[in-house]
């Protein structure tokens, strides 16, 4: 199981802005950057924490590391998982809830969700090269 002050650690962390693997992950659609709910985001965030305090992100072998170096291998594993739920499980979620809301409420047509499709999987073309 991972540490509670680690978890609280890399969760406060999280919630100040600090994305260390900012760039591991598609950027968001710029359509759930504007309309996310601020509380649903973080009731996910405090639900990961409670899931990797019940978690054991570290293999039997490192538990013979220093204190300091223990700590910091954990954080960076809590961080890692913390930043990817967020940024492809959540994302995700909320994007394709935005997209039914929009079609049943008339609001965005079909054809403009597929442009900003597209236009996702150029950005990660161009990213990749």
């Amino acid at each position: 199981m991972a540490r509670t002050t680690t978890v609280l650690s890399a969760l406060l962390l999280n919630l100040l802005g600090v994305d260390v693997f900012s760039g591991c992950f598609a950027p968001r659609a710029p359509c759930c950057d504007k309309t996310a709910p601020i509380v649903t985001t973080l009731l996910f965030k405090v639900a990961v924490a409670v899931v990797l305090t019940n978690l054991r992100v570290y293999p039997r072998g490192l538990r013979r590391l220093p204190g300091v170096c223990f700590f910091l291998y954990e954080l960076i594993c809590c961080l890692l998982l913390i930043e990817f739920a967020e940024k492809v499980l959540w994302a995700a979620l909320e994007n394709l809830v935005y997209e039914k809301i929009s079609n049943i409420t008339g609001k965005v047509n079909s054809s403009s969700s597929l442009d900003h499709r597209n236009k996702q999987s150029d950005v990660w073309t161009q990213r990749t090269r």
